[in-house]
């Protein structure tokens, strides 16, 4: 009988062991050769490996823990392909001693961070250089000593990421130049000592995008980027120009903003074109020379700067087509050109602006022309010097030409000068003004001109100022005003009316005044001489007219005619030398008509001071110790109905003198009619020679 026993087991123990050591590597990359070209892939880790050349042998070295399959030297390498694949790579040149590769030299660096680096403290010589890269962020550097070259072209394909590629010392001397292409991310390209025969193009996706050049020769500039925020031209595509030369245009687009920085460079144009609201900063930090064009901005708004003690030449036009705004700023800088433009398309809803501001000595001479048009348009000197031809400045709202400073600034054109808009004003307070011929300053609600003490106007052809239906203003008070032909005041109001020059000044043919029906001031004083005829037309309103400053002759070499439509008149006319007719009509009104030695009326004198209670006084000032007031042609004068005062000349009992008398000519159609009403003439208190009529007034001392 089997006898069934049961046998005790002893417990399991569990016990931990520590396994054996599985360190990643840091991949393999493989080594291969066939026909001069070293072909070497990498895997999905992080590879790094450096190329040690010794003559046209190659030693492939694994960094890192980077394992080599293959060789690692190879003998004859003429070309060099690597396929990188995923990973944070590394591909490194030996760092002392030449690198030189007949061939091409292609880098596929595929995704992940990577880091090409051909630099050493030797010369590099490539056939030609092709770099591609997934997405990450790449580093590219292609560094040597002075002779380096790319016999072919350098061609960068790169995808999202940061991108920085930085080349020292190296010529590129390929057909198709240096080429970048990038998708979305802050893109860098720093050129040092580097010459391109052909185009340097770069064009990058969403993010910044710099190039900065030092030194070299480049065929032309082409860059194209996204940018980030349009408002900021550092967040836009950057360029830095620093003593290079470029055979071709430098050409910079972006979607955004953009700014260009240039010193010491040579190129034949710039043109910058930002978003529908970038901005773009524009900077000639030093001397820029542009050989067969100039410099053209678009953008939302646009700002060229000119450095102090900067000389930009440009044999085309500086065109600043912002659709906004548009700013031109010289301090200190010289600027040579064919045409400055800053106009914009902006609609009239916009404030836009476009400004030409020269300042702290800066120097501008133009071969052409000046074009301001935007809605706010500015051009002003201070302590500058501006040269041109001609200028237009065409705000649609504001048109503004101004001399400001402690220095004496100068606007020189030999052309003509206009400005137009709904309010347009030339605003001199120091220095001078050269026209060489017409200057036309028109606005529907405001015009004028304001010369402070001190300042020079001078205009070869007409000076006109219109205001339309808005109010127009002449301020005169500086030293010297000389206009060729005529001058020409309009407006329906009127704000200040005075030319005071201190000097001897002339207008060379007419002169005249349209005003409207407010309450107008003219003053004129007798520095100033009308070669031909001097017409005022002040309209209804109670006007303030004086002509001419006593013992000073005002010459009128044509004729003198003042007409107002009523209202209560002065008209005070000190020391008039008339060579033509003069016509005084003043319609209804209290009006007073003041003559003040010495004056000759030479030709025909016709006086209608309309109805009203009015007054003609003629020599009657005790103070007047030069000359008579003299009529050498007929004088026919109405004083129209209302109770008028006549008083003519001022008897020696009265407190006369001999100059104190009215001379008329000895024709017996010399007469001067009281009209109806109570008019009251004083024989005995006054001093009349030669012939006249006076009839209808009464003697208040018979």
């Amino acid at each position: 009988m089997m006898r069934n026993s049961t046998r005790g087991r002893s417990p399991v123990r569990l016990q931990m062991h520590q396994l054996e050591t599985r360190d990643t590597p840091a991949g393999t990359v493989t080594a291969t050769f066939a026909g001069g070209v070293l072909t070497l892939t990498g895997d999905d880790d992080s590879n790094q490996i450096q190329l040690m050349q010794l003559g046209t042998d190659i030693t492939v070295v694994g960094n890192g823990g980077t394992t080599i399959t293959g060789g690692p030297t190879f003998s004859n390498v003429t070309s060099v392909k690597a396929v990188m694949k995923g990973g944070n790579d590394e591909i490194l040149s030996n760092p002392i001693g030449p690198f030189s590769l007949s061939g091409a030299a292609n880098f596929d660096l595929g995704d992940g961070d990577n880091t090409l680096g051909l630099s050493t403290a030797g010369v590099i010589t490539l056939g030609s250089l092709t770099v591609k890269a997934g997405d990450g962020d790449d580093s590219i550097t292609l560094s040597g000593l002075a002779g380096s070259k790319v016999n072919g072209n350098a061609s960068f394909d790169m995808k999202a990421g940061d991108t920085s590629v930085q080349m020292n010392n190296v010529e590129i001397a390929g057909s198709g130049g240096f080429k970048l292409s990038a998708t979305d991310g802050a893109d860098s390209v720093h050129f040092f000592g580097v010459a391109v025969t052909k185009a340097a193009t770069i064009s990058t996706g969403l993010g910044q995008l710099e190039f900065v050049t030092n030194g070299g020769t480049l065929g032309s500039i082409a860059l194209t980027g996204t940018g980030v925020n349009p408002t900021l031209p550092f967040d836009g595509v950057e360029l830095v120009l620093q003593g290079t030369a470029v055979t071709g245009a430098v050409k910079v687009t972006s979607q955004t903003g953009a700014r260009v920085d240039m010193t010491g460079v040579t190129a034949t144009n710039v043109s910058v074109t930002a978003g529908r609201l970038g901005a773009v900063l524009v900077t000639a930090s030093g001397a820029v020379n542009l050989t067969a064009g100039g410099i053209t901005v678009k953008g939302g708004s646009s700002q060229l700067t000119v450095s102090p003690g900067v000389v930009l030449d440009a044999t085309g036009d500086i065109a600043l087509l912002a659709t906004n705004s548009n700013f031109l700023a010289l301090s200190g800088g010289t600027l040579n050109a064919a045409n400055v433009r800053l106009t914009s398309s902006q609609s009239a809803a916009s404030e836009g602006q476009a400004i030409l501001f020269a300042t702290g000595g800066a120097a501008i001479a133009l071969d052409r022309d000046i074009t301001i048009s935007v809605r706010n348009a500015q051009l002003a000197v201070q302590d500058s010097t501006v040269n041109a031809r001609n200028a237009t400045v065409g705000g649609s709202f504001v048109s503004q030409v101004s001399l400001a400073g402690g220095a004496s600034p100068l606007l020189s054109l030999t052309g003509s000068l206009s400005l137009k808009g709904t309010h347009a004003s030339v605003d001199q307070s120091v220095g001078e003004i050269k026209v060489g011929s017409n200057l036309s300053v028109s606005g529907s609600a405001t015009g004028g001109v304001s010369s402070d003490p001190g300042t020079v106007l001078d205009v070869t052809g007409t000076l006109s100022i219109a205001a339309g239906s808005g109010d127009v203003s002449l301020n005169f008070e500086g030293n010297q005003l000389s206009v060729g032909r005529d001058l020409t005041v309009q407006g329906q109001q009127s704000q200040t009316l005075n030319l005071d020059p201190f000097s001897t000044s002339t207008v060379g043919r007419n002169t005249t005044f349209t005003l409207g029906n407010d309450d107008d001031v003219l003053s004129i004083n007798s520095k100033l001489a009308v070669t031909g005829n001097l017409t005022i037309n002040a309209g209804a309103g109670n006007n303030s007219i004086t002509v001419g400053t006593n013992g000073a002759n005002f010459v009128v070499g044509g004729n003198l005619a003042f007409t107002s439509l009523g209202g209560n008149d002065s008209v005070t006319l000190n020391s008039p030398q008339v060579t033509g007719t003069t016509r005084i009509t003043t319609g209804a009104g209290a009006d007073l008509l003041q003559m003040n030695g010495p004056t000759l009326f030479t030709g025909a004198t016709t006086i209608d001071l309309g109805a009203g209670d009015d007054t003609w006084n003629a020599a009657n000032d005790s103070a007047t110790t030069s000359d008579r007031v003299r009529f050498t042609g007929t004088v026919n004068a109405k004083l129209g109905a209302g109770n008028d005062t006549l008083r003519l000349g001022l008897s020696p009992g009265s407190g006369g003198n001999a100059n104190t008398v009215v001379d008329f000519s000895a024709s017996s159609a010399n007469k001067i009619d009281g009209g109806t009403g109570l008019n009251l003439f004083d024989n005995e208190a006054g001093a009349v020679t030669g012939t006249v009529a006076i009839v209808n007034f009464t003697d208040p001392t018979p």
